[in-house]
């Protein structure tokens, strides 16, 4: 589990993302309901994941990054440009681009 490889704990990635464990752990473990994109997001983003490995997860996903909408379009940036920095900084930047928060 790509939890366990960054050895991050449920706490701790509640603590990064503002996602209650139980919602991190019916996403992790595919129940319904399972959350929604930006959750995912905000996991892909608090293990700080590589592009490619946030890419994977998201298309095994229930869910999908709408390319039409400019918010998504911010959250493939950070996903693939600002993976390895704090969440802080992340919603940071997010919010100075007009995004919706995550």
């Amino acid at each position: 589990m790509v939890k366990d490889w960054r050895k991050v704990t449920f706490k701790e990635l509640e603590a990064r993302t503002m996602l209650s464990e139980r919602t991190i752990r019916r996403i992790f473990n595919g129940e319904e309901p399972g959350g929604s994109i930006n959750s995912v997001i905000l996991i892909c983003l608090g293990l700080h994941l590589p592009p490619e490995i946030s890419n994977h997860i998201i298309d095994k996903s229930p869910f999908s990054l709408n390319n039409n909408d400019q918010s998504h379009q911010w959250y493939r940036f950070v996903l693939t440009h600002l993976y390895p920095q704090s969440m802080d900084e992340i919603r940071s930047f997010l919010q100075k681009h007009g995004a919706d928060p995550l």
